[in-house]
């Protein structure tokens, strides 16, 4: 793009924090353009407004060295005074959603207006003035996250947006410098979807409270959460709330608040029946200004209520309002997520509050419906619904670890949530675009962060191993699921300098020992932090081994050559030095040469799903982590029972699989309620929605329904159903090619059909199950295939050989058929 727009911004607002400024630029056109094109992007987030009409907001959270900037081409701009105005926060302190930078502006618009160009730049003659609307005074809801929001509605200037609006009395910007100052010495145009935005009402009304305001309640205080967390909430009075029941009904004076007593408030609960990501959102109209109403979130209710003070709360999540007189609606500023919301109302006097509405302004990366799973047990339908809402409640501009605590783009969560995304969404940008940035986060030393775009907040940096040697697993899953080896040629030196980061970590045995670092993978108890550690060195093999893939697929053979020769050196270290003969078992570490007594199930399902032992002694080694005698560290995290499922898969134990996740997600979590899936196995820790936790909606697709890459993106598409107790099981995977769907039924003793189907011609790869029977016959489209025992050459239809009883052959130039075995 060619800017000649620079950056702006008002200086005495460069080292402050939490601060808001208002801008905006008006202009004239002859004609109303026949084409437009407005460019921008701001430090720290911005929304933006044009002729009084909302945009959008944004932009997608950056490294500032790879500035995003977002583009808007649906722009009403008429003939005659048009007006561009943002409204731009400034965090001015680094986050775990935001890397430090100075406050700035960005905007341009080009068009073509009566056979002539426009151009609109930010420069010095854009107006720009402070907002004291928003308390900079307020704490941060946790160290992960930004600041609670306090908005005053009277200090806002009414009409801002608007062209006629009088911004004479503003501030000319000053201005920065041009395009390519730092921080943001490169631009780079979004490169994923806009995300969208859509109203959502609660579901309904839990309870409605009063409560008496505690002396001291006018004084503007810092803690908005100790406030409420204070009220003595009593049994609602007469007359002071009517009609709150229908809250969530669109229309006018659907609640009405009034203030009858001095000090008296109104405490409203909120239920959404299920968590929402986005922006509470109230519209109400009073003749009072003033009143104070409060806004409280929470993923769960303690003690039937929002608790914003309590440690299970893990930070302050409640914003302020204050209202002007008239009619009015407030949106706080930066997302959050809830499925609980508690509205307070206070400072009331004698005031009436009509209330029109209260919801969220539900803001939602766009995927489609393109993945699907339906199956003849509704526990398991149930799961994978809950487990495709999970991981979309996690992705906004990037794959967020949860989307309450702190919407953080965690390495390994993200490793986890782009696999899922793959069978449910069949979306490739937002993992594109998360390999990119966590490759931009690469020191000249080789280590990368284990999460990003983000600043530590306890200053230096966060370093967890295990996490960027998933990001090597995960650049080499993209590959495999999109096709695209451009990614590949451009990603393989930021894993190879990785690799040898760590290889500088070796000891003489060539395994990792003692180095910096969080050893992180699981959040349960009495894992040991020091020493020669399994799991590190079992990660690090796979790591190895996926360079050496990825190097060959490129042509680089002698790099794939070493790397492959490192992995196989490593794997038999690891096989000697932490495998016990006494215990039957991997010990967990060796510390001064000596054996650990601690074991954990950790390292038995990775020896087992990475093939660092044999099926047979991986499927016994599975058994006993199945059937959860103790004797093991135990696992307390869904991220890696997923890895579970992956390595019951590896071995063909599909069946216990199919049951673990019954027993586990189906009949403990559901008995708890849990509308998404929460971040740990005992609720002691995180949060309530973490996108690790939906490792079964890709299990029961790549597994049950049986649908899996048998080459890079789906150039060959390999269909191995199995049926386990199930009687039949329909759906559809994405894939870069087109939706393949399939729908198998099983008919008793051992009949099966089998429909596949797709919207272009393609290979297929199929392996029909034997289901412990004998095959009859299996005809393809009604014509034999198998008959007697043996294989009937037919067009179209090529027997491979199998090391299973199951009967496997290749489909050529399909586009759909049906298989039937009798």
């Amino acid at each position: 793009m060619d800017w000649h727009a620079k950056w702006i911004w008002k200086r005495d607002l460069c080292r402050l924090r939490n601060v808001y400024l208002y801008a905006r630029k008006t202009f004239e056109l002859a004609v109303e353009p026949t084409a437009a094109r407005l460019a921008c992007c701001a430090d720290s987030r911005y929304r933006l407004w044009v002729n009084g009409s909302y945009a959008g907001r944004g932009p997608v959270r950056s490294d500032p060295r790879w500035q995003y900037y977002d583009v808007y081409t649906d722009l009403p701009l008429v003939t005659g005074r048009n007006v561009i105005a943002f409204d731009v926060h400034y965090m001015g302190e680094g986050s775990l959603v935001y890397v430090l930078g100075p406050g700035g502006l960005l905007c341009q618009l080009d068009g073509t207006c009566d056979g002539g160009p426009v151009q609109v730049g930010t420069d010095e003659s854009w107006r720009v003035m402070w907002s004291d609307a928003w308390s900079p005074e307020t704490p941060r809801m946790n160290i992960m996250r930004g600041f609670i929001e306090n908005h005053d509605a009277a200090r806002e200037p009414q009409g801002w947006r608007e062209p006629d609006f009088d911004d004479s009395p503003w501030a000319r910007a000053e201005v920065l410098g041009p395009v390519g100052i730092a921080p943001w010495t490169s631009l780079v145009e979004r490169d994923i979807p806009m995300l969208r935005e859509h109203e959502v009402f609660p579901d309904k009304v839990l309870d409605t409270k009063s409560f008496r305001m505690l002396p001291g309640y006018r004084r503007e205080q810092r803690n908005i959460c100790f406030q409420i967390a204070r009220r003595q909430l009593t049994p609602l009075e007469d007359g002071d709330l009517d009609g709150v029941e229908n809250v969530r009904v669109w229309g006018p004076a659907c609640g009405v608040v009034r203030g009858t007593r001095d000090r008296q408030g109104v405490s409203v609960l909120l239920d959404f029946g299920q968590e929402v990501s986005g922006f509470p959102t109230i519209r109400l109209s009073t003749e009072q200004e003033g009143v104070i109403v409060d806004f409280a979130y929470s993923e769960f209710l303690t003690n039937g209520t929002v608790d914003t003070m309590s440690a299970e709360a893990r930070g302050y999540y409640a914003d302020r309002y204050h209202t002007r007189k008239g009619s009015q609606q407030f949106e706080v500023y930066l997302p959050r997520s809830l499925r609980y919301l508690r509205v307070d109302f206070s400072n009331l006097g004698r005031a009436t509050v009509q209330i029109e509405s209260i919801s969220m302004n539900a803001w939602e990366y766009p995927v489609g419906d393109r993945g699907s799973f339906e199956c003849s047990d509704e526990l398991l339908n149930r799961i994978w619904d809950i487990s495709r809402r999970t991981l979309h409640l996690c992705m906004a501009d990037c794959f967020m670890d949860g989307p309450a605590r702190e919407r953080t783009q965690w390495v390994g969560d993200a490793w986890a949530q782009a696999l899922v995304n793959y069978y449910a969404f069949g979306d490739l940008d937002l993992a594109r675009k998360f390999l990119r940035q966590v490759a931009q986060s690469q020191r000249e030393d080789g280590s990368m962060w284990a999460f990003y775009p983000a600043d530590f907040p306890f200053g230096g940096d966060y370093i967890v191993p295990v996490w960027n040697m998933l990001w090597v697993r995960a650049l080499w899953d993209f590959y495999v699921y999109s096709g695209e080896m451009e990614i590949l040629e451009e990603l393989l030196p930021s894993a190879l300098r990785f690799s040898d980061w760590l290889r500088e970590c070796e000891e003489e045995d060539g395994l990792l020992h003692d180095f910096n670092g969080w050893y992180f993978f699981d959040w349960s108890d009495n894992i040991e932090q020091s020493g020669s550690r399994a799991v590190y060195n079992m990660f690090y093999c796979d790591m190895i081994e996926r360079v050496a893939r990825m190097a060959e697929t490129v042509g680089r053979d002698d790099v794939a050559e070493t790397m492959a020769d490192r992995a196989r050196v490593l794997a038999e270290a690891i096989r000697r030095t932490y495998w016990s003969d006494e215990r039957d078992c991997f010990v967990d570490f060796v510390k001064d040469g000596a054996p650990s007594a601690v074991c954990s199930e950790h390292a038995q399902i990775l020896a087992t799903w990475l093939g660092i032992v044999q099926a047979e002694r991986g499927s016994a080694l599975l058994r006993r982590v199945l059937a959860g005698q103790g004797q093991w560290i135990g696992i307390n995290s869904l991220f890696f029972c997923g890895i579970l499922l992956l390595a019951l898969s590896e071995v063909s134990e599909q069946d216990s699989a199919l049951a673990y996740v019954r027993n586990h997600w189906g009949k403990y979590y559901l008995e708890h309620g849990c509308a998404n899936w929460p971040e740990t196995c005992d609720f002691t820790q995180g949060s309530y929605c973490h996108g690790w936790g939906a490792w079964p909606a890709s299990f029961l697709m790549s597994e049950i329904l049986g649908v899996q890459p048998a080459a890079p993106g789906f150039a060959q598409t390999e269909i191995a159903p199995h049926p386990g107790d199930l009687v039949h099981v329909r759906g559809t995977v994405p894939t870069p090619l087109g939706d393949v769907s399939v729908a198998w039924r099983r008919d008793a003793p051992k009949g099966m059909t089998l429909e596949i189907a797709s919207p272009s011609q393609r290979s297929y790869l199929v392996r029909l199950p034997s289901m412990g029977q004998p095959f009859g016959a299996v005809t393809l489209n009604g014509s034999a295939i198998w008959y007697d025992g043996a294989f009937v050459p037919g067009k179209n239809v090529e027997q491979v050989e199998s090391e299973s009883d199951d009967l496997c052959f290749r489909l050529k130039a399909i586009t759909s058929c049906r298989i039937e075995r009798t």
